[in-house]
């Protein structure tokens, strides 16, 4: 599910039992997302305002290649750890990287509220010990956990097969809240296939509303967003279910870089994330291309569907839903529940994963793939960075054992058990099973300003890490899979 390829060249292909490969990942992932070798020697982003190729400090803390990250960092001079640690919390910013085209406040959707303007403030502190605990197990490839807007007492935990399991109290209830393995089937669960995202309707307590994003039981390779009807405390009625919308899939073969995300935003709107379709390299060229849904981010209006929801992309031949593209696989990506900026997690090729951060409500943004891969030009010596939004912070993948290899995304953490990470965007990588944090304080054009960044060393999950999630209450989560779930706690 992670899509990093599966293949990099001459990889071999995962097996199912491998799953997941998350829908995560790098263009080469033996076994789930294994990546390839990053190349590229030097820092990967400077300090704070960095994310230009070896702009930034060098760094006091971050030693070996794709090491810890240090805190002090010196304005001026090239970050010099081979896999790109990143630098202190002064170090200037990247060269390119203009703003994508558009942006603006959306509207549109819900008329919500806005959401409250960036107000992250930089601690300059290392995180606190924080430790894993142990939620629940013997749950079969999880995917994704979150919870409904409303309902304190559960979370709602998705299995790769086409169930969706509720954990009551803590306790993993028996029947499931929904089951569609019928709709997900054998071919859905092709390659990097199956049961992928959930999202709740705002107003689910009242409305009883929800959807979900799977690939059916077809070769076609289709990726389908369904909504589906429930009562808040009961199990769904599967007989509810209507597609809202159906995407085409460019490579019927490998069945990969399906995407899965969707959630809705501050403004009300559903956004889903898409991959590029598959294939090592975006073959057919898809996340530069505005005309379709592939390798983007869409934005839609669930109660004027198909009508475009107003703040969208517009051209000619232009897909009425797209928000962002230039992206390879954004398997998981979330908004921060105190700001509405929106953070993506977009798996790399070969070299480089990376963390896209968006201002709430700006969108119509180019994230760079297939021309750049996080922040360096991909295939080429050289290449035309402008109107590309830069990654906010990348990691450096590689074969080896150990190596990041597939991106995923996590959360702002708001939760009140850690008061020292608020503001905090905890995030890990599929195959190395590293989890890091960074805080995000804003943006300079278009690139985005990290005071600080953590290996968060030591918290490392038995299982490959296939996803984040959060409760009602902003804890975060993890999901493993060989099917555990996780919560990050004071340690």
């Amino acid at each position: 599910m992670i899509g990093h390829n599966v293949i990099r060249a001459a990889t071999p292909w995962i097996t199912v039992a491998a799953i997941i490969a998350v829908a995560c990942g790098s263009d080469s992932e033996p076994s789930a997302g294994g990546g390839s070798g990053g190349t590229s020697a030097g820092g990967a982003t400077g300090g704070a305002g960095s994310g230009g190729t070896s702009a930034g400090g060098t760094s006091t803390g971050g030693t070996s290649s794709g090491g810890s990250v240090g805190v002090g960092g010196t304005s001026g001079s090239a970050g010099t750890n081979d896999g790109g640690s990143t630098g202190g919390s002064s170090g200037s910013s990247g060269t390119g990287g203009n703003a994508g085209t558009g942006g603006g406040t959306a509207v549109g959707c819900r008329a919500p509220t806005p959401a409250a303007s960036p107000g992250n403030t930089c601690k300059g502190t290392a995180p606190p010990a924080l430790r894993l605990t142990e939620v629940t197990r013997n749950l079969s490839a999880p995917t994704f956990i979150t919870y409904a807007p409303g309902d304190t007492q559960r979370l709602y935990v998705l299995e790769r097969q086409g169930r969706i399991r509720t954990i009551t109290n803590g306790t993993l209830d028996t029947a499931p809240f929904l089951d569609i393995d019928n709709l997900v089937g054998p071919a859905g669960l092709a390659g990097e296939r199956g049961l992928l995202g959930l999202a709740f309707d705002p107003n689910y307590q009242q409305s009883g509303k929800f959807w979900v994003y799977y690939t059916p039981d077809s070769t076609d390779g289709h990726n389908t967003i369904a909504s589906f009807l429930g009562t808040p405390g009961q199990p769904a009625d599967a007989s509810s279910h209507g597609i809202v919308l159906d995407v085409p899939h460019v490579d019927n073969v490998i069945g990969n870089h399906n995407g899965g995300m969707i959630a809705f935003g501050s403004d009300g709107c559903l956004y889903v994330g898409v991959g590029d379709g598959g294939g090592s390299g975006d073959p057919q060229g898809k996340g530069q291309d505005t005309s379709d849904a592939l390798g983007s981010i869409l934005r839609i209006d669930v109660d004027q569907y198909p009508q475009a929801a107003p703040g969208n992309m517009t051209g000619t031949n232009v897909y009425p839903h797209l928000w962002d593209y230039g992206l390879r696989n954004p398997w998981r990506f979330s908004f921060d529940r105190s700001t509405g900026d929106l953070y993506i997690g977009d798996v790399g090729q070969d070299a480089w994963e990376e963390v896209d951060v968006e201002p709430a409500g700006t969108g119509q943004r180019n994230y760079g793939w297939d021309i750049m891969e996080g922040n360096h030009c991909y295939a080429a010596s050289t290449c035309n960075e402008s109107g590309k939004t830069r990654a906010a912070a990348e990691q450096a993948n590689g074969n080896t054992a150990g190596s990041n290899g597939a991106v995923i995304g996590g959360y702002v953490y708001r939760g009140s058990a850690i008061p020292e990470m608020v503001g905090r965007y905890i995030y890990g990588d599929h195959v190395s099973r590293r989890l890091w944090s960074f805080t995000w304080s804003g943006e300079s054009n278009g690139v985005a300003q990290i005071c600080d960044t953590y290996d968060l060393t030591g918290l490392t999950p038995a299982g490959d890490i296939t996803s984040f999630g959060e409760d009602a209450a902003g804890e975060i989560y993890l999901a493993t899979l060989n099917g555990i779930i996780y919560r990050i706690d004071p340690g």
